[in-house]
């Protein structure tokens, strides 16, 4: 088929989507369309912006190629470019999923392989309704795996990779230390939450688990209509993306365009303003529109305002539920520990005695990891030498004490690298940066001091991390000694770093 052909069956392609489609449908997704490339096994269409190309394919892959299959003939493939590198293809067996069941699950375009995507997904919000409570998440241990739960038809299709689809409620464990956080969840999902929920906490407490297990429940409860699930890196990588290809309107659409907003870690946009406008210009526009709005980040509101996010942004999660995750306590650890065993002895037949499950759990007081950690050493001796099982206990708890104790020592600078940004919600880069801003002057004096306590790193390693020297590193000792007893907010963020590394 010669070239002057091609665009011929093409003009006819896009009035048949018009026909098919409506005058405004076709406006917003189909009239810019451009034909690059066809041959007898594909075609290559340019769309004015990854989002237009996001949604023909994961909106109307079915009609699409059919209409193309009556005005052009059959290929096997259409693959749509947005720019910059960004492409997504529709194919035969990839438009009969999405047939009748549109609008079915959205992937985000494919981009560069080294940059995060937001990739909304699909289910639909009931009516917003009286307050209403509803169970409890069964209390089970919320860091075991279990298979992926999937809900029917299309929302089965996990194309978000930014949640866990093995966290759910069934697998997070539940007493007073996080009760609240689950109801609220619960009632968001039952269309009675507050407007913005903001959930905080420190390291290692269940936040990310909760926003996987909502985004699954949300997702098998109400398949159909879109949800959002956004971590600050994807927020960033989608606004500098925009920004360059000045597609912001776009990207604004495409983001209000959902049933419910999910964002992980909003401490972590420390040093991002233009990404935190956006945010904050997103939580009041679903506000208005009354779509919920589900947060976690690693402080108070009033804290974020402390460490530099925009006032606008802490001011609407303030104003909405605001959620803590407290330290587990000794009950929350045994229950996670004795579900541990309880799988263990499904999987192996070998039954841990209680009287060390609760040692394990009455001894690793820091963050659940540590926890989860002893346990699965315990289980890899156990299943190394049974003997372990009815050894003396003085002889088996001085060996998990040894393990516990060690445990500590291991703690890597990278570790405490994490935990310390966490705590103070700044960027690795800010932390590694040459700014002099108070807040990040502080984090540097924190994780200096933090590292030479719980780590046996050479202070040239330390300052490694920092990229500086080691005198600088000493100064920051210092006067990271000094801040933890005259300044009260950095003592308080000082002891949590040792608290997320206690046995």
């Amino acid at each position: 088929m010669s070239t002057d052909d091609q665009e011929l069956c093409f003009a006819a392609f896009k009035r048949g989507l018009e026909t098919r489609f409506g005058e405004m449908t076709y406006k917003s997704y189909f009239a810019g369309l451009t034909l690059r490339d066809w041959t007898e096994q594909r075609a290559v269409i340019a769309t004015d912006n990854r989002y237009q190309a996001e949604r023909i394919t994961h909106w109307y892959a079915d009609e699409f190629i059919s209409t193309w299959d009556v005005h052009c003939g059959r290929v096997e493939e259409i693959e749509l470019t947005g720019g910059a590198g960004m492409r997504s293809v529709i194919t035969k067996s990839k438009a009969s999923r999405s047939a009748g069941a549109r609008p079915s699950v959205q992937l985000s375009v494919a981009r560069r392989a080294d940059r995060a995507v937001s990739r909304p997904v699909t289910p639909q919000l009931p009516p917003r309704k009286s307050m209403a409570t509803s169970p409890v998440a069964k209390e089970t241990d919320r860091h075991t795996a279990t298979e992926p739960t999937t809900s029917e038809g299309e929302g089965s299709e996990r194309f978000n990779d930014n949640f866990n689809v093995s966290q759910t409620f069934e697998s997070f464990s539940v007493n007073d230390t996080n009760r609240m956080a689950v109801l609220a969840i619960e009632q968001i999902i039952e269309g009675a939450g507050s407007p913005v929920t903001y959930i905080y906490g420190g390291v290692g407490r269940g936040k990310s688990h909760l926003l996987s297990a909502a985004a699954n429940q949300f997702l098998r409860r109400y398949p159909g209509r879109r949800l959002i699930f956004l971590t600050y890196d994807s927020l960033v990588a989608d606004v500098s993306d925009a920004i360059v290809s000045r597609s912001l309107k776009e990207l604004r659409a495409h983001l209000r365009d959902t049933d419910l907003l999910i964002f992980d870690d909003v401490h972590m946009l420390r040093g991002r303003k233009r990404t935190q406008e956006e945010l904050a210009c997103l939580i009041e526009r679903l506000e208005q529109m009354g779509k919920p709005i589900l947060v976690t980040g690693a402080v108070s509101p009033k804290e974020l305002a402390e460490t530099g996010i925009l006032c606008r942004l802490t001011d609407r999660l303030g104003g909405g539920a605001r959620v803590p995750l407290n330290r587990p306590d000794y009950d929350l650890r045994l229950k996670i520990a004795q579900r541990c065993s309880d799988v263990f002895t499904l999987r192996t037949g070998l039954q841990m005695p209680r009287r060390h499950i609760e040692y394990i759990a009455r001894k690793s007081e820091g963050c659940v990891r540590e926890l989860l950690g002893a346990m699965r050493f315990y289980e890899l001796s156990v299943q190394l030498d049974p003997t372990v099982l009815s050894k003396d206990d003085q002889e088996t708890q001085a060996h998990l004490a040894q393990v516990l104790k060690s445990r500590r020592r291991e703690t890597t600078l990278d570790d405490v690298f994490d935990v310390t940004a966490d705590q103070f919600g700044v960027g690795k880069d800010d932390l590694r940066g040459k700014s002099r801003k108070r807040y990040l002057v502080h984090a540097r004096h924190a994780f200096a001091l933090a590292a030479r306590r719980l780590t046996d790193a050479p202070l040239a390693a330390i300052g490694g991390m920092l990229q500086r020297d080691h005198t600088t590193v000493i100064n920051s000792i210092t006067k990271g000694e000094i801040l933890a007893e005259s300044d009260q907010a950095f003592g308080e963020k000082i002891s949590k770093i040792f608290e997320a590394f206690e046995q």
